[in-house]
């Protein structure tokens, strides 16, 4: 064991020759802390402690004390206490074997130490091993399913252009569809406006003028009714106002009153009606065929409606399944992004307990280089002896 607390290095050995029973059992101990005694008494003399080099055997000290906690205390004190009177004292003047025997007690413990770290370094270097495959691992996920999400999202980028697209067709087509089947409906308006105009002029030639140019009536309201159909369908189909003044007279005459000039003005007034009408005629018939033309256009226009809405409709699907498949990849980025947030702590730890080791042992290292030094290390008489026979290898060899 080492000196009690409170009791001085240079104190007497007897400290260490109490009965072994108070000892607890461990006799080889007994003689190591006499030995320390030895180690005290060595390391006193004035000479010798001028040439210890204290910070140095100080930090050999403090490396025992705290570092080789794999020791119960009292063997650290006891390596600590010998450090003075082995390491402290030049090789040279390292003559008792107790001092010899600390040197290589002290040499063992760090080196144990050392051989600690270098394990422990081991174990961590094979743990960080399979740390760094399993990140490496999940780094590689990580990195497929970011892919998969770009890929996705310029996918439902690309569905949304397409949709835009497709959209703006189908109004241009429903637009021109539209205004084919307003032009369809005003075409048809027409013809028949036309042909309503058709039927009630023939129906004045066959009937009104027919019964004025035989003469059947039997009041003279009803004859100046059938006159103002004449002159109505006259203004509408544009005849001469001097035949419009004189037909009237004309037809209210009967057959055998009318003479050449009133049979000359309803014939005149037939032939002008007749004329519009077969205008009329003609142009109900072209008309026909324009409704044909027309609604063939619209209902192209309509198919062509079906068409782009039947593509919108596949759009619109691609899209959704573009945005499904989006989520989908940014849910098991996500879940993926967490399982690595969760696994970089014990990454993270793995590391620092490897750094600390390698600090560790850098620092005991350079600690064994001072072990090194200072076992090495000669005294400042055996210096200038070596030096001496450098200088003068001749007279070394003659003497």
């Amino acid at each position: 064991m080492a000196p009690k607390r409170g009791q001085k290095r240079g104190a007497s050995p007897h400290v260490a020759s109490a009965p072994a029973s108070k000892r607890k059992g461990r006799p080889s101990k007994v003689v190591l802390v006499q030995d320390v005694g030895a180690f005290v008494q060595l390391a006193s003399a004035p000479e010798r402690e001028a040439e210890v080099r204290m910070s140095e055997v100080e930090v050999v000290q403090n490396a025992l004390r705290t570092k080789c906690v794999a020791l119960d205390e009292d063997m650290r004190e006891m390596l600590v206490a010998m450090v003075p009177g082995s390491l402290g004292v030049p090789s040279d003047e390292r003559q008792h074997k107790h001092q010899i025997k600390g040197v290589a007690m002290i040499e063992e413990a760090l080196g144990t130490l050392q051989c600690s770290l270098l394990q422990g370094i081991a174990v961590e270097d094979t743990s960080i091993a399979d740390v760094d495959t399993q990140k490496a691992s999940l780094d590689a996920i990580v990195d497929d399913a970011q892919v998969r999400l770009d890929s996705c999202r310029e996918a439902r980028v690309v569905r949304e252009s397409e949709l835009a697209s497709i959209t703006l067709k189908v109004q241009e087509a429903q637009a021109a569809a539209t205004g084919a089947e307003t032009v369809q409906r005003e075409g048809e308006v027409s013809i028949e406006a036309t042909k309503s105009d058709q039927t009630r002029i023939q129906g004045v030639l066959e009937k009104d003028l027919q019964a004025l140019k035989d003469g059947i009536w039997e009041t003279e309201r009803d004859v100046e009714k059938l006159v103002s159909h004449l002159e109505l369908i006259g203004r509408e189909v544009g005849l001469d106002d001097s035949l419009l003044t004189a037909i009237p007279a004309a037809c209210l005459k009967k057959p055998i009153d009318r003479g050449a000039f009133d049979l000359l003005v309803m014939q005149k007034f037939e032939q002008g009606v007749s004329s519009q009408l077969a205008d009329l005629v003609l142009k109900v018939a072209g008309a026909a065929a324009s409704v044909q033309d027309r609604a063939a256009v619209s209902d192209s226009m309509r198919g062509d409606v079906s068409v782009v809405e039947s593509e919108h409709a596949a759009c619109l699907r691609q899209l959704s399944q573009a945005q499904t498949a989006e989520v989908e990849a940014e849910s098991l980025l996500g879940e993926i992004m967490r399982s690595r947030k969760v696994f970089l702590p014990a990454f993270r730890a793995a590391s620092r307990v490897r750094s600390t080791f390698f600090s560790e042992l850098e620092e005991l290292e350079r600690e064994l280089e001072i072990v090194q030094l200072l076992k090495n290390r000669v005294s400042k008489r055996r210096q200038d002896e070596l030096d001496s026979q450098a200088q003068n290898p001749t007279t070394e060899q003659s003497g």
